[in-house]
């Protein structure tokens, strides 16, 4: 008796890389600087490096591909790049990543502040061993002082011990002087 067919039913599979931003069935990437998820704008400074990364959720990646505009380098597929901004502006951070299946991306601005707004005059050069001085002289208003002896802003002698010590001011920024 001859074989008759009635139904032929086809199916094929169609393979793709998904590139979306955000998050998806629990998946997503976050671009990180310093260890920490960084928002827009992150604010840099002009000639300092700043490190990034990523942090993902629900899947893990294998290959990076980073664009840094007015950055060195321009590109990166490292996983944490070093990227030194060395014209002030605002520049858009943009990563890929991939497992080799699933391609998520993420966006972020930089601000790049000139470190030359930065100063520091100290009305003190010299001081005794048990001295302690509330350090001011920091332009713009609103930043920290750091360094050994360094405490909530004040400088503490007998902490530092003799000698000659580099106070560093740092602006709200992250730029110092």
């Amino acid at each position: 008796m001859p074989l008759k067919i009635t139904k032929v039913s086809i199916w094929f599979f169609l393979c793709f890389n998904l590139v979306v931003s955000g998050v998806i069935h629990g998946q997503s990437v976050e671009i990180t600087s310093g260890g920490l998820v960084a928002n827009s704008p992150l604010n840099v400074c002009v000639n300092n490096n700043v490190s990034f990364g990523i942090q993902a959720t629900g899947f893990t990646p294998t290959s990076f591909n980073w664009s840094f505009p007015s950055g060195t380098p321009a590109t990166s597929t490292a996983a944490s790049p070093n990227v030194n901004f060395p014209i002030s502006g605002t520049a858009q951070i943009i990563v890929d990543v991939s497992d080799g299946i699933l391609t998520l991306s993420d966006t972020l601005t930089v601000a790049i502040n000139n470190v030359l707004a930065v100063s520091l005059n100290l009305n003190v050069d010299t001081l005794c061993q048990n001295d302690e001085v509330v350090l001011t002289g920091g332009t713009p208003p609103g930043g920290t002082f750091s360094g050994p002896g360094v405490f909530n802003n004040t400088f503490v002698a007998s902490a530092a011990g003799p000698g000659t010590h580099q106070i560093i001011y740092t602006d709200g920024l992250g730029c110092s002087v």
